[in-house]
């Protein structure tokens, strides 16, 4: 079902009644509802589209203004919205609303005000008028019925029957439970329930239920203390009976989970007091940790299962009993939630396995504090596919993969679209990472390595957060199953022809710089780890024992995959993040990557007018604006094209050749050379040449070394700056201009070592590292080629009216949407 969602400042919904009219509800206002909020997370952000419901106008719109209430004032405001003054048929189809939209407060509200109405009847008959429902208990159960049940004042003629009421009678029955749930229980619907036995047989039944579940709890008024123990192990669901109980039994003074009990006295209090809404507001989490700490007594610290289990307990809300999100958001006590063998699905009734306590947990990790601590959830899966186990891994913590799953095209892994993926408004959503569940480079978590123990922090702080994030990755691995990372890191490459790898091909590359940085990359790894040895030795007791290659692999992992981000009050971080860094290369159909700060989350979005891609295509990633260089060192391939980021450097904006050949006597040379050197034209300063676009400083450079005395006496009046001024001077020294480049880009491509198709027929029989270097190369020759083609362009046409063609404007990059004439 597809959603319509307003880009509004004020975000709102659209929900159509069965009558067609739409109501629009505030985004706020729609979380009060369940099934509002399920379709609003699960469809598709559809502005077209909207929220179609079985329900009347009015009873929609009443819901709707009682929403938008409750998000901006007191409770009793709120409820006089909903629970005005009103007979049992107005408020039947707003029980209705209320059960369909899944309204727990509404629900409660007007239980209470349909109960006090059923309560005004003095009889079973005016019960049965009120219902709607005609009395079918004659004989024996009438005569028995109308003896014991009914009062003994003469009866009142019966009241015509009204219309059957507009809401199922299960919807009674539970509006009566919840009614009955309340601390303060009026006698008067007690005795209404038993008036109710007396309508008809099918109210005879759920008056009889509703009493005998009451009557078993009333007889049990002495019960003091209860096992908590069992509870734990039943999952939500026994938790779910154990805060029914505290609603029931008021005498329940103790929850044991052996060592520790539960003082149920101090946890009422704390729920009835509004300083649980203030630790939930603070800014100081532990202060909720510490009022949870309060209600649990025992030696040692409660195991976290028991601390998520309290605070479950505490909140008030019994028909959406779970553990709150974010419950104990950057606390230090949380370490680990150890989930059962097998689990492969949530319910939101399963607190301790379910999605909201695992972000209760998980969102502890990273925090600002420099003192707290991570948090580590495994699924307990004996999955032996790892792709399979780090899918469910991800999605039982609380990541949301919109259909995208790891795949093979063309024999390349990474993510592919399993099923047709909607697209938004503004962007898609195609993947969502909590923090928790990447691997960084924080001081707090670094400490907790068997390298971060054993050595002091003054001396590891000293490392580079690449080589920190690599001892990192390295512990993990060696923690083997008891790592949350174990499926993820089975993964991983065995190798990434990265920048240390292309020492071997070094001579065969063009570029000076990256010959620097492939050597410099090469001596890395032996110089970190021969360092990081002699401290071990020196003090850490011989904590790091991992060999010269593994602290390679290491790096090429953290090199490759890695993200820094800016993470909000964390700073700098380096983060890899499991499922995101599977996402390969492609700067003009890749996707976003960003981190949310309100949500604690990676975000990976497809934006642009273009639908996302279709099911068994593969997604990709825009990894920014990096060249082939970059693209080789960091992660290890090039493109099979040039991109629009690839430049090749000219020494010097013009050459000897150009000066041997420009124009001019002795004296108007001086001046050309005076004039360039100003302009710091000349080597060693270096000029980009892109595939779509020339340094325009060196089309200047070369429209004044080629201008001639006829060029500067008419076209430039007599001013040298004037060929400066990025627009052409003559058709003549423009054609000069255009020759004399395309000689120079020819004379680079002979100065290579082969031909361009040479290299490509090599390409095919290269190991990894000789291949990257040769299509670098390639790259290379084939942007040349491309200027040179221009060039060739630009001087096969001529000029056919007064208008000097611009040489620049052959470039498309050149100053777009502006030419000057």
């Amino acid at each position: 079902m597809s959603l319509g969602i307003s880009q509004d400042r004020m975000a709102t919904i659209c929900v159509r009644s069965a009558d067609g009219v739409d109501v629009h509800w505030p985004l706020a206002a729609a979380a009060q509802s369940s099934t509002l909020q399920n379709a609003i997370d699960s469809a598709a952000a559809d502005a077209a589209a909207v929220f179609a419901t079985p329900l009347a106008t009015p009873p929609l719109r009443a819901l709707a203004a009682f929403a938008r209430r409750s998000a901006a004032a007191p409770p009793h405001e709120a409820a006089a919205l909903l629970v005005a003054e009103g007979s049992l048929e107005q408020l039947a189809p707003l029980m209705h609303a209320a059960h369909y939209l899944e309204m727990p407060a509404a629900r409660r509200l007007l239980a209470r005000q349909f109960c006090a109405r059923l309560c005004e009847a003095e009889n079973a008959a005016q019960l049965a008028a009120m219902l709607g429902v005609a009395r079918e208990l004659s004989g024996e159960e009438a005569r028995r019925a109308a003896c014991v049940l009914e009062p003994a004042a003469p009866h009142r003629a019966a009241s015509p029957l009204a219309p059957r009421l507009a809401v199922d009678d299960d919807a009674i029955e539970e509006a009566i439970k919840t009614a009955l749930a309340e601390e303060a229980v009026p006698t008067a619907l007690v005795t209404t329930l038993c008036r109710l036995k007396g309508v008809s047989r099918g109210w005879n039944a759920v008056a009889r239920r509703v009493l005998c579940e009451r009557l078993c709890f009333g007889g049990t008024p002495e019960v003091r203390d209860v096992d908590l123990h069992p509870f734990l192990h039943a999952g939500g669901l026994g938790l779910a009976d154990v805060a029914s109980a505290l609603q029931r039994m008021p005498s329940i003074e103790k929850l044991h989970a052996a060592p520790f009990v539960v003082d149920v006295g101090s946890m009422r209090a704390l729920r009835a007091s509004e300083e649980l809404g203030a630790y939930e507001e603070d800014d100081s989490p532990p202060r909720l940790m510490r009022a949870v700490l309060g209600c649990i007594h025992g030696e040692g610290q409660p195991p976290c299962e028991l601390l998520l289990a309290v605070r479950a307990l505490i909140c008030d809300d019994v028909d959406d009993f779970r553990v709150p999100a974010r419950a104990f958001h950057e606390d230090l006590t949380l370490v680990s939630v150890d989930l059962p063998a097998g689990l492969t699905m949530f319910s939101p009734l399963l607190p301790l396995i379910s999605t909201s306590l695992l972000h209760a947990a998980l969102t502890a990790r990273l925090p600002p504090s420099p003192s707290c601590r991570s948090t580590a959830v495994r699924l307990g899966s004996q999955v032996a596919d790892p792709t399979l186990a780090l899918a469910q891994w991800l999605d039982l913590c609380g990541a949301e993969r919109n259909g995208i799953e790891i795949g093979y095209v063309n024999g390349v892994r990474g993510l592919v679209a399993s099923k047709p993926i909607a697209r938004g408004v503004l962007s898609t959503q195609m993947l969502k990472v909590p923090v928790a569940l990447a691997i960084s480079d924080s001081d707090e978590e670094f400490r907790d390595t068997v390298f971060g123990q054993a050595v002091p922090a003054s001396e590891w702080l000293r490392l580079q957060p690449d080589a920190r994030l690599a001892l990192r990755l390295l512990n993990e691995r060696d923690r083997g199953c008891a790592s949350p990372w174990h499926d993820y890191i089975r993964l991983l490459p065995a190798s990434v022809p990265t920048g240390r790898h292309l020492s071997t091909a070094v001579e065969q590359i063009a570029d000076a710089a990256l010959r620097e940085q492939v050597l410099s990359a090469a001596a890395y790894v032996p110089s970190l780890h021969a360092m990081l040895v002699e401290l071990s030795e020196r003090v850490g007791g011989g904590a790091y024992n991992s060999t010269e290659a593994e602290l390679g692999w290491a790096l090429d992992m953290v090199f490759s995959r890695s993200f820094t981000v800016d993470a909000g009050a964390r700073g700098l971080r380096r983060f890899m993040v499991p499922f995101v860094d599977m996402l390969n290369h492609d700067q003009q159909h890749g996707c976003q990557f960003s981190y949310e700060d309100d949500s604690d989350c990676f975000i990976v979005e497809w934006l642009g007018e273009v639908d996302p891609p279709r099911p068994g295509e593969q997604i990709y990633l825009d990894y920014g604006d990096k060249d082939g260089n970059e693209l080789l060192l960091m992660y290890g391939f090039v493109p099979t094209q040039p991109t629009e980021h690839d430049y090749w450097l000219l020494d010097g904006a013009y050459c000897k050749e150009d000066w041997e050949a420009a124009p001019g006597d002795e004296a108007m040379l001086h001046e050309k050379r005076a004039m360039l050197t100003s302009c710091r034209y000349d080597s060693p300063r270096k000029f980009e040449l892109r595939m779509n676009r020339v340094d325009p400083a060196v089309v200047n450079a070369l429209r004044v070394l080629g201008l001639s005395e006829v060029d500067l006496g008419q076209s430039c009046e007599g001013s040298w700056t004037r060929a400066l001024a990025h627009a052409p001077v003559s058709v003549a020294n423009e054609r000069w201009v255009a020759a004399s480049l395309r000689a120079r880009l020819e004379r680079e491509l002979c100065r290579c070592e082969s031909s361009l198709e040479d290299d490509l027929a090599a390409l095919e029989q290269s190991s990894d590292s000789i291949t990257n270097v040769l299509q670098l190369r390639d790259n290379n020759k084939v942007l040349i080629n491309s200027v040179i083609e221009k060039l060739d362009n630009f001087l096969k046409h001529e000029a056919h009216d007064e208008r000097v063609p611009n040489l620049l404007e052959e470039m498309p990059d050149y100053m777009p949407n502006v030419r000057v004439l």
